[in-house]
């Protein structure tokens, strides 16, 4: 298995979409991969108390008790960018510690994915799925069907001064 790590600065998307592009991976914090080859597998999110970069506790797969992944062999721009806009995989949350690991599923792994539009048959529109772009694995994914590990982490510069502003803590009155 290849392992590389990587620093981005500046945009991200440049530097990270030729990477993805044609390819199925999940994404979760840097900080989780320890515990992924101890257990010799991901998770799924309900097995687990690994910290989580993104997703929605009522997420589709994750409710079906698959691992969801990001499905970029055969996306289109226009696509991406709608998906993109729902989810960035990577803009983590801020509890990854500006560090995470993307871990690429062999094809062996890829044959047993399950599509986004299955989201849109079962017309479970309650639930939360990201169009174009993800896909569940049913269960958890043997550390054997990862063919490769990125490590990224991010030079973050400064906030925005009114995201600064939405997570000051409000002043005593």
């Amino acid at each position: 298995m290849k392992h590389r790590r990587l620093h981005v600065e500046g945009n991200a998307r440049e530097q990270l979409l030729p990477l993805l592009r044609g390819r199925v991976f999940n994404v979760t914090c840097a900080a989780n991969l320890d515990s992924i080859r101890s257990h010799g597998a991901i998770l799924t999110h309900t097995d687990s108390t690994l910290l989580r970069p993104f997703g929605s506790y009522n997420s589709y797969f994750r409710n079906r008790g698959c691992v969801c992944v990001f499905d970029y062999r055969t996306i289109s721009d226009e696509d991406l960018n709608r998906a993109v806009m729902n989810c960035s995989p990577w803009q983590p949350a801020d509890n990854c510690s500006s560090a995470l690991a993307f871990l690429f599923l062999s094809e062996a792994g890829q044959a047993r994915l399950r599509p986004w539009e299955e989201w849109k048959t079962t017309r479970s529109f309650s639930e939360m799925v990201v169009p174009y772009a993800e896909a569940g694995y049913p269960g958890p994914i043997p550390f054997d069907e990862i063919d490769e590990i990125i490590e990224v982490t991010f030079e973050r510069g400064p906030e925005h001064p009114f995201l600064a502003a939405l997570r000051a803590p409000i002043p005593p009155r």
